[in-house]
């Protein structure tokens, strides 16, 4: 009886340490594909920034404003779809929210993923008039 216990316990320990081993490998692998998506969002948010940049005038910024759509990253033969919300607001000399028009917008583009409940990567550039 003490042998069976021992060899149960002995049991017990190695299936312990054989599923930590694997919850690790997992989140090793869930920060890989994490990092991944991070780096295609920025590619995402630049080419929205440079593209409003280059298209849209100063006034034409407020049209942009609580909009929102999905653009697809594709790499090779893979695609994947990635969420963009648009928030444009009046900004002062230092950056800050201003509760009056001024000359400065800023416009920010905040790129999410169904994967995950949070925002992947948000990027704002300064528009002056």
């Amino acid at each position: 009886m003490p042998q069976t216990l021992l060899a149960f316990l002995a049991m017990m320990v190695a299936s312990i340490a054989a599923y930590n081993q694997q919850m690790s490998a997992i989140r090793t692998q869930e920060d890989r594909i994490r990092s991944e998506l991070e780096m295609m969002a920025s590619a995402v948010a630049l080419e929205e920034i440079e593209v409003t940049a280059a298209s849209m005038s100063w006034s034409a910024l407020d049209d942009l404003d609580d909009t929102s759509g999905t653009t697809d990253f594709t790499l090779d033969t893979v695609s994947v779809a990635f969420n963009w919300e648009w928030d444009v607001r009046y900004v002062d000399d230092d950056g800050d929210p201003s509760g009056t028009p001024t000359d400065l917008k800023e416009a920010e583009v905040t790129i999410t993923h169904d994967r995950w409940a949070f925002d992947l990567v948000v990027i704002a550039r300064t528009f002056g008039l």
